[in-house]
């Protein structure tokens, strides 16, 4: 741990000196510590400083009230709102001209002033999980936090950033993005000592426009790493090893996880269990994950190799790494009176939906299925292409599994019905322009007790409201599916 009693904190007048901001009033609480920063009322504002945001549904500044009452010990607002200044004029008041720029400059300024590693975590699929495993990897042995959720954009990294202890051994920042340019703003702020990429997927091409185009988006991360500079990537992934090979001389080391053979960190077995999987690594070591499938077992070898990176004694992670459980829609099992279901309605794209599917048939191991399919989001013109292949992968589930339905849910997921149904006509099918009750109506009607049911679709189309109709099929009592 790092002992240093010079050690800076933050105050209101340390965000108004890093923002450039003017105070205003209770001059008396102006070096009160804080803890970090915060910009919505309903979560932990105790001691924090409450930075009122102007978005497209909600405006920070109607809310200062309920901030201070939350706990605030101080308040951002934008110039020229007299009225919201003098309603909370109890703590002090920082005047800018643009809170959400504010919030950026804060957490730049605080990025400065940290002593420990920042470990930044970007990829296509999985970072929401992979940063959870490196932060419980770590946090057996060192002092640190994590963005939590998905706070990994424009906001979320700020607000991570900002939320860390200057003396913490470590930060893990989560890095989002769906346009060009995107990551490397956000990797600016964060400065990543370790940058780890997961995978380079078909996500968000109606922005990022091919796979090219998203493994430069991700590979930006590399460019903007503080020293050290270690990278950790999948091994044998093509156009990342060429994003990374390109930038080679500006890295300090480059470590690489995965099951090819001239991988740092090499998964040689990998055991579905009751609960999870057991791994093993080329070198002899072992660890247990309670996360299902091979996309989570290479994610927890991302996590072991961030900690060898940072001396944590592989014992240690491992225990951290065997505590993970399945979180927010994303490969939770859920189980009803009539059978389980492998919720992971979270978000989707063609890699993470054909990983889902490839779980789904371990789990199932024989069991009766059923499928639940909803819209990939934000893939621009290859999106009738990528639909149809997510029609194919689960025709390719359905020639080894016990498959009793399949429900295909969204106006693109049409695509995938089709090819589904060409090849297996005999599987009851169905098509849903929205997520309907009828679909739990459905499932229960249709799945036998012991079967396996899958979620899996873009957040957008909520496909986790079908857990609420599975749980109350009385219901379901709508208009039927379009086609079948």
């Amino acid at each position: 741990m790092i002992d240093d009693s010079s050690v800076p904190i933050q105050t209101p007048r340390w965000l108004a000196d890093a923002c450039g901001g003017r105070m205003v009033g209770a001059a008396d609480q102006v070096l009160h510590p804080l803890r970090g920063v915060g910009i919505d009322t309903r979560g932990d504002l105790r001691d924090r400083a409450f930075v009122a945001i102007r978005g497209p549904r909600h405006d920070g500044h109607e809310h200062l009230e309920q901030a201070v009452a939350a706990g605030a010990r101080c308040v951002v607002v934008e110039e020229g709102d007299a009225a919201a200044r003098s309603r909370v004029d109890a703590v002090p008041v920082i005047e800018v001209p643009d809170t959400r720029r504010a919030l950026t400059a804060m957490a730049r300024a605080w990025r400065q002033e940290f002593r420990g590693r920042v470990i930044g975590v970007t990829g296509s699929c999985g970072k929401t999980t992979t940063k959870r495993l490196v932060h419980a990897a770590l946090g057996t042995t060192l002092r640190g936090s994590a963005s939590p959720k998905s706070f990994n954009n424009d906001l979320g990294v700020p607000l991570t950033l900002l939320a860390a202890a200057a003396d913490d051994d470590y930060v893990v920042v989560e890095l989002g993005t769906n346009r060009p340019g995107e990551i490397a703003a956000l990797a600016e702020i964060a400065r990543p000592h370790v940058g780890v990429i997961t995978l380079i997927g078909h996500s968000h091409l109606a922005e990022l426009g091919s796979l090219e185009g998203v493994a430069a988006e991700k590979a930006s991360l590399l460019d903007r790493l503080a020293p050290p500079a270690v990278v950790i990537v999948k091994a044998d992934h093509g156009v990342l090893e060429t994003a990374v090979a390109a930038r080679r001389f500006r890295l300090g080391e480059v470590i690489t996880f995965g099951e090819a053979a001239d991988a740092s960190v090499r998964l040689s077995d990998r055991r579905p269990e009751q609960g999870g999987q057991s791994l093993e690594l080329a070198d002899g070591r072992r660890l247990q994950l309670r996360l299902e499938g091979k996309h989570n077992a290479l994610n927890a070898l991302a996590a072991v190799a961030v900690a060898d990176r940072l001396g944590v004694p592989f014992a240690a992670a491992a225990q951290g790494i065997a505590a993970v459980e399945p979180d927010g829609h994303r490969g939770e099992i859920r189980r009803f009176a009539g059978f389980e279901v492998l919720d992971d309605s979270y978000n989707a794209n063609p890699d993470s939906m054909e990983a889902a599917l490839h779980s789904l048939a371990e789990r199932a191991a024989g069991r009766p299925v059923g499928l639940v399919l909803g819209d990939m989001l934000e893939l621009g013109s290859r999106s009738t292409s990528l639909h149809h292949r997510v029609g194919m992968a689960a025709a390719s589930l359905a020639d080894e599994a016990d498959l009793r339905l399949a429900c295909f849910v969204g106006d693109q997921s049409r695509h995938a019905m089709e090819t589904f149904a060409a090849r297996h006509p005999q599987i009851e099918t169905s098509w849903y322009s929205e997520a309907a009750p009828e679909i739990g109506a459905k499932l229960s009607e249709t799945v036998p007790a012991d079967g396996v049911v899958l979620l899996k679709g873009s957040r957008g189309i909520g496909l986790e409201r079908v857990l609420d109709w599975i749980a109350t099929p009385s219901e379901s009592a709508l208009s039927g599916p379009v086609e079948r």
